[in-house]
């Protein structure tokens, strides 16, 4: 832990103040791929579910004209 706490200390505020805006960033980065992510993936649910409503509506609608 101590090796850890060498490689962070700081010379000054101003390297201090851009590595915590550096992790800012990358924070944000990482918020925009999960979001992107979650909404790419509710896409393909919302598809797969529009597919198989329709796919259900098409054998129904033969079943009804074999009966």
């Amino acid at each position: 832990m101590s090796r850890l706490k060498n490689l962070i200390k700081f010379k000054s505020i101003k390297s201090r103040l851009m590595t915590m805006i550096a992790l800012l960033v990358a924070l944000a980065c990482l918020s925009l791929t999960a979001v992107s992510y979650l909404m790419a993936r509710d896409a393909m649910i919302k598809q797969i579910d529009e597919s198989m409503s329709s796919q259900t509506m098409q054998t129904r609608r033969i079943i009804e004209e074999r009966v």
